[in-house]
């Protein structure tokens, strides 16, 4: 929404300076439109340099699996894959691609997951509906799987 705001008032700002003539009222217009053009930039850079409006919210989530859980490593080194496949046939996959979205595999006693995502919410609903067209809102930082198992096969 405030892109949007910004191209109306850029268009007004254009319109205003063309086709008014010369008056008192073309410079008041002029004022403002001009400083809200400005207030918007300056929002704009805000957010996409501080985050401005929005704030981390962090969940954590655990999950037992069954002792058929089939945990298959596909790939080596930094960058792999995880496949977790149930007894039903529910096939997930978790990829380790870099700082932001790791996986760990472990030796443990019992199949089990932990995950920890962490987004970006809008603090309240005026934020989210001025950047409603930017994609900030829910927007993942960092996810953290932790997969421990009895044992896992590595594919290559």
């Amino acid at each position: 929404m405030i892109l949007i705001l910004f191209a109306i008032l850029a268009l007004a700002f254009f319109i205003i300076m063309v086709f008014m003539q010369h008056s008192k009222l073309r410079s008041i217009l002029i004022a403002v439109s001009g400083c809200l053009m400005v207030v918007c930039a300056v929002l704009l850079t805000l957010t996409m340099s501080t985050h401005l409006g929005f704030q981390k919210v962090t969940k954590t989530a655990t999950v037992a699996y069954s002792a058929e859980t089939r945990v298959t490593k596909h790939g080596q080194g930094a960058s792999y894959t995880v496949v977790v496949k149930s007894p039903s046939g529910h096939q997930t996959k978790y990829v380790n691609a870099g700082p932001d979205q790791t996986v760990i595999l472990r030796k443990g006693n019992a199949a089990m997951l932990q995950s920890t995502v962490t987004k970006r919410r809008a603090k309240n609903g005026f934020v989210k509906f001025m950047y409603m067209y930017l994609g900030l809102d829910n927007q993942v930082i960092s996810s953290h799987t932790e997969i421990s198992v009895p044992d896992w096969k590595t594919v290559k």
